[in-house]
C-alpha cells in the first residue's frame, strides 16, 4: 500500500466576476491561480451581491479541461444583497447542499488544475446592474 502524504494549502487568493444583464458563463475563479505547478485549488467560499431590484437565481458550476459546464446548484441571490446593511451577501456554497464540508463543517469546492468555478444567472438582470461575486481560496 502506497502512503500517501497529506497536501498543504499554500498562498490564499480571491478571484472575482461580475454577471451583467449580457452576461452568459462567468468565470468566477481560476485553479493554480498562485502557483502554476500546484495540483489543484480549494475554493472555501464564493460570496454574491445583487445590487438589482429582483432576486435572482444563479447556478454555479464546475467548466472541466474539455469546456463541459457541470452543475453544483442553484442559490437565490436576494434584491440588494450585500448592498443595503440588513440584507447580507451570499455564500453561493452554504446554499447547495450537496457541496462537502471541511474539518470546520464549512462547503468548499476543489477545482483539479485545468477547472474553472463559473456562474451564470437564470434570467437576465435588469439595466445597468449586477450581481458581484468574490471567492477565496488556495492553491495546493
Amino acid at each position: 500500500m502506497t502512503s500517501l502524504s497529506p497536501l498543504a494549502l499554500q498562498i490564499p487568493w480571491r478571484q472575482s466576476g461580475k454577471i451583467f444583464s449580457t452576461s452568459g458563463l462567468v468565470t468566477i475563479a481560476t485553479a493554480r491561480l498562485t502557483d502554476p505547478t500546484s495540483v489543484a485549488s480549494k475554493v472555501f467560499a464564493a460570496i454574491a451581491s445583487n445590487n438589482d431590484t429582483v432576486d435572482h437565481d444563479v447556478i454555479i458550476g464546475i467548466t472541466d479541461s474539455n469546456n463541459l459546464f457541470t452543475a453544483l446548484g442553484t442559490v437565490t441571490v436576494p434584491t440588494n444583497a450585500g448592498y443595503v446593511g440588513t440584507k447580507p451577501s451570499v455564500n453561493l456554497f452554504v446554499g447547495i447542499p450537496a457541496i462537502p464540508l471541511d474539518e470546520t463543517g464549512q462547503p468548499y469546492v476543489i477545482l483539479n488544475s485545468t477547472d474553472v468555478l463559473q456562474v451564470k444567472a437564470v434570467i437576465a438582470l435588469t439595466g445597468t446592474h449586477d450581481i458581484d461575486i468574490m471567492c477565496f481560496g488556495a492553491d495546493f
